[in-house]
């Protein structure tokens, strides 16, 4: 199997509940734009992650899109 040279862009992924249930979720279109129009590898990043976890992740990462939802980045992690 050939290996896939394509960037790897990490997408920080939003919380919500839904009937009690907590999902991670992300829209499909930062998904397809990331894969079909921008030609890089989308990975998910859960929410709830230690600061550890985030950095193994982002040293894996040639990106990262924050899609700007409001459980994605608390407001401490840059000073707001």
């Amino acid at each position: 199997m050939a290996e896939d040279s394509r960037a790897i862009v990490g997408v920080v992924c939003d919380r919500q509940t839904v009937d009690g249930v907590d999902y991670d979720v992300v829209r499909v279109r930062y998904l397809e734009a990331l894969h079909l129009t921008a030609g890089v590898l989308p990975v998910l990043i859960p929410v709830g992650l230690t600061d550890k976890e985030l950095r193994t992740c982002l040293l894996a990462f040639n990106g990262l899109l924050l899609t700007g939802a409001a459980s994605n980045v608390s407001p401490s992690r840059y000073g707001g």
